[in-house]
């Protein structure tokens, strides 16, 4: 894995209610899907955002309907899918970059995959 990230973060407040009300997901100019989820410890997934046409032009906070609370053992997830083929290289001046290997970066002509969350704790 050349990206070599972390599993998904582990969330664990033992002392307070947490619930997820906003999720935001970003990527660059390679991004074609993106998903944010839940994994409970049961196996089961709950989807909190899926984007199977990411549009970097098109980068917000998506307010769930209903807030998901987060329980002891859960784990925020990420997954992002990326396009590098020579068809969809990000324009340079108007000219459409040569296909390179993609490395982590703030630069747009490079890439990322994050995740986002809008989350209140409440006393119990």
């Amino acid at each position: 894995d050349p990206w070599n990230f972390p599993p998904p973060l582990q969330v664990f407040w033992p002392h307070k209610l947490v619930r997820i009300y906003k999720v935001a997901t970003h990527m660059h100019l390679r991004g074609t899907h993106a998903t944010a989820y839940i994994d409970r410890p049961d196996g089961s997934r709950d989807c909190l955002l899926d984007r199977p046409q990411y549009d970097f032009n098109w980068q917000r906070f998506y307010t769930l309907k209903d807030y998901i609370e987060l329980r002891p053992g859960d784990r925020l997830g990420v997954e992002c899918h990326f396009d590098n083929s020579a068809g969809n290289q990000p324009l340079l001046d108007g000219v459409p970059m040569t296909p390179t290997d993609v490395n982590w970066g703030e630069e747009s002509t490079q890439e990322m995959c994050m995740g986002f969350f809008y989350v209140v704790t409440l006393d119990e």
